[in-house]
């Protein structure tokens, strides 16, 4: 009878024993589990640029969606859209679209085209020049809400970017209308309507440098 007791005893302790190297084991799988996914997951906080202080009655909410659009090294860019109730912004980039994130991976900053949501991207595409470096092509219009922008309701601006997001430079300021714009070797070519004129004004894709700005016609009032 003690023997068996002894036997039960020592049984006992070797499944304690087990029980605690288990434990002890599970422990252990799950530290090196979020070891692993601390190291491969690396969390980056991107905050929206806002309207400014004197802007905070403005409610409105976005959402964020990659655009078809990467740098050379293949970083994504992404565009900030307002969010309507019961409208699907999934197609189209005309969908009221207020800001593009060039997003950076690795230590670099993310960078925002613009410093708020202060006017429409109507209009954006890539052009490319006998070069071959890609550049933005962007259309822009006050937003109908933002009362304290600097652009009259109407009017367009158009800019040109890297697709960096380097080297912003804004081309036409308040215009009526772009009628038409094509790329010609390195020049890039747009004809505008400003006021009652008609002009073609041509630009560096190199630089973005205005190369001449002429006017081809003028429609009269009667």
């Amino acid at each position: 009878m003690e023997r068996f007791f002894l036997y039960v005893k020592r049984f006992n302790t070797v499944v304690i024993a087990a029980g605690l190297l288990g434990i002890l084991g599970l422990v252990a799988w799950g530290g090196a589990q979020a070891g692993r996914e601390m190291l491969r997951s690396e969390k980056k906080t991107i905050d929206v640029p806002r309207y400014g202080e004197e802007a905070t009655e403005v409610k409105e909410t976005f959402i964020l969606r990659p655009t078809d659009f990467s740098s050379k090294d293949g970083a994504p860019v992404f565009r900030l859209m307002l969010k309507g109730e019961g409208r699907s912004y999934e197609e189209g980039r005309s969908s009221d679209v207020r800001n593009l994130l060039f997003f950076k991976d690795g230590q670099e900053k993310s960078k925002w085209l613009f410093t708020n949501q202060s006017q429409v991207l109507n209009r954006f595409e890539s052009l490319k020049g006998d070069a071959g470096e890609e550049v933005l092509y962007l259309e822009t219009e006050p937003a109908k809400r933002n009362e304290k922008s600097d652009s009259r309701q109407g009017s367009r601006n158009v800019y040109l970017v890297r697709m960096s997001g380097e080297g912003l430079e804004k081309a036409l300021s308040e215009v009526e209308m772009t009628l038409r714009h094509r790329v010609v070797k390195d020049q890039l070519e747009i004809i505008y309507q400003s006021s009652e004129a008609v002009r073609l004004a041509k630009y560096s894709l190199k630089n973005f440098q205005k190369l001449s700005d002429i006017e081809v016609a003028r429609i009269e009032s009667k």
